[in-house]
């Protein structure tokens, strides 16, 4: 075999300039070796431009580009160059005997050292995807009885949408043959695809989909059906059903087999393809920009944090799945620093209204370069403590969002119009259970009486039942789960059954599992993080960010549903840096407001 260059000495076309041309790999049929009579076909092909829409019928291949080195060598035209090794592999699937057959990879179809053009193919990255005739799910190599998996998948699938469950039910009663279901389903949930980024889009805007594992292939449909049904299965019988019953332990079988660290993965994908085509049939009508991102992003209690080479394509991987991608029009561009684009994006954000995106930028940076205000997407961000902003009920601001006017003075920094509210005058202890464990006993305690403390000193709570019902909702940032059945004045008698069950505890172990009755309450204990108990002059209790100080300062923006904690920047008057986020008893439904705080001008860099 001749020798194999780089990728990158390929001898690209320009692409002509203000027209949808993309390059197409036309790949020839299957030939024997001439020269050393080998089985193995060569694998060879030849790259050509074509126009979007007036092109040939095409496969594009949506795969996780793996380690750089992990290389295959490849015939384009007359010259072999390296290639990700999996991309080799799958076009060897797509290759056929006897025509030829075209494919769109962006390694291969993107001229990667050009910056200016890949920013021009990553904006038509969505069109090249939903025309395609189908689009290829390649998740690598059969392993680890993946062959097995996937026909069992496409098994279960076919049953569901055939309204057969009871078929799939009857499938899950041999405990030996789930166990091995199991292992094989946890690691098809840790391959590498579903781990990057940019196939969110590249899955979800795809009008055929075919997932490939090595030979096997099944529909999209047949794995979001048994997705969708454990889960539902899952939350319709569990706790529901008297222990014991058939269903019910089929299951807590189906729920072990199906759900692992990495399924969340999985249902990502999954789920964002739905909420792509039922929500806006296919034109991305759903969800702004921030929401995806969020949704995308933001760690929840498993952890799990989507891959990307390059950190500006955390927003620009997912910015064409966003209803608002045409306020984003300055993007990509691969000319722009990462720090650049976090800016712009939040404060087209800001602008658009979404003052709680404020709530994502968070304390631990790992470059100074990026402002307190902006989210700084590249580090592990965490859902916020008082929920996402469309899912929670606060409205500490009022309506004023129509009051609010934003501006940017200086690079680096925005001015927001809000209120201030009140200095924090002391600080409990950092509160940041470790979501993956059980809750652990003596921390819980010492956190639940911090906050008893504070309110029993504060002015503001001058009765007991005040001072318990005030403790209460601080301890889990105000968001109660709650059931139909439960309502807000029953706080306090909960309150206290979870102190007398943590103290219960106390001699066995320092922790737990909890469940029964007041599982929503441990839950929701379990899932805050990086807070502090504290109290402010006036009295305020509630929880701030674990990095905020004495003397910083609590405020609203007008437009936000929560307060946020700021600190003077040094040496800078009139200036602030965003601490992050905050829960303060009394002020989160528009209380402060009524009373006609006096709106300034809030500096932040």
């Amino acid at each position: 075999m001749m020798e194999a260059h780089p990728l990158h000495e390929l001898a690209y076309e320009p692409l002509v300039p203000g027209r949808h041309e993309i390059r197409l790999i036309q790949l020839k049929p299957k030939i024997k070796d001439p020269i050393t009579s080998s089985k193995d076909h060569i694998l060879c092909c030849e790259v050509i431009h074509v126009e979007r829409g007036l092109c040939q019928p095409y496969t594009a291949l949506s795969y996780a580009w793996g380690n750089n080195t992990d290389l295959a060598p490849l015939r384009i035209g007359n010259r072999y160059y390296h290639v990700n090794a999996s991309v080799k592999v799958a076009l060897g699937q797509l290759q056929a005997e006897d025509l030829d057959v075209f494919v769109w990879v962006d390694q291969i179809c993107i001229n990667q050292q050009d910056d200016v053009e890949k920013s021009h193919q990553v904006q038509q990255m969505k069109q090249i995807y939903s025309e395609a005739e189908t689009v290829v799910a390649w998740l690598g190599p059969a392993t680890n009885d993946s062959d097995r998996l996937l026909r069992h998948l496409g098994r279960m699938g076919t049953f569901l949408w055939a309204g057969e469950s009871a078929r799939v039910l009857a499938s899950h009663q041999n405990e030996e043959a789930l166990e091995s279901i199991r292992h094989a389903f946890h690691l098809f949930c840790e391959r590498g695809y579903w781990k990057r980024l940019w196939i969110m889009q590249e899955y979800a805007v795809a009008r055929c989909l075919t997932i490939a594992c090595g030979n096997v292939t099944i529909r999209d449909w047949q794995l979001q059906a048994v997705m969708v049904f454990v889960n539902r299965l899952y939350r319709t019988t569990v706790g529901v059903l008297p222990k014991g019953h058939p269903i019910e332990v089929t299951s807590q079988a189906m729920a072990r087999t199906y759900k692992s660290s990495a399924t969340s993965f999985v249902e990502g994908v999954v789920t964002r393809r739905t909420r792509y085509w039922e929500e806006g049939e296919g034109d991305g009508a759903g969800d702004p920009l921030f929401h995806v991102l969020a949704t995308t992003l933001a760690l929840e209690c498993d952890h799990n944090y989507p891959l990307t080479t390059d950190p500006r394509d955390r927003i620009f991987s997912v910015l064409q799945l966003a209803s608002d991608a045409d306020h984003f029009s300055c993007f990509p561009n691969y000319a722009w620093t990462c720090e650049k684009v976090f800016c712009e994006a939040a404060f087209i954000m800001l602008r658009q209204g979404h003052i709680d995106v404020l709530a994502y930028s968070q304390s631990s940076r790992d470059s100074s370069d990026m402002p307190t205000w902006a989210p700084n997407w590249r580090m592990r961000i965490r859902s916020p403590c008082t929920g996402p902003p469309w899912v929670n009920t606060f409205s500490a601001s009022g309506d004023t969002l129509h009051q609010q006017v934003i501006g940017s003075p200086t690079p680096g920094t925005v001015v927001l119009q809000g209120v201030l509210v009140d200095s924090v005058e002391k600080l409990g202890d950092i509160w940041d259970p470790n979501w993956l464990d059980s809750l652990h006993y003596p921390a819980a305690m010492v956190y639940l009486e911090q906050v008893q403390e504070f309110c029993e000193e504060s002015p503001r709570f001058w009765t007991a039942s005040k001072s318990e019902l005030g403790t209460a909702c601080i301890s889990i940032a105000g968001c109660t789960d709650m059931t139909d059945t439960t309502v807000p004045e029953a706080i306090p008698n909960i309150y206290s059954a979870v102190l007398e069950q943590l103290d219960s505890h106390a001699a066995h172990s320092s922790s737990f599992e909890t469940d029964g009755t007041f599982h929503w309450y441990f839950k929701r204990l379990r899932l805050l993080h990086s807070r502090r108990p504290f109290i402010s002059k006036t009295g305020f209790v509630g929880l701030v960010p674990q990095s905020t100080q004495p003397g910083d300062i609590v405020c609203i923006f007008l437009g936000g549903k929560i307060p946020y904690v700021i600190r003077p920047a040094p040496g800078e008057s009139e200036t602030y840096v965003l601490i992050g986020e905050a829960f303060v008893y009394g002020i989160m439904t528009g209380e402060f407001m009524k009373s006609d705080p006096q709106v300034v001008p809030l500096k932040l860099r």
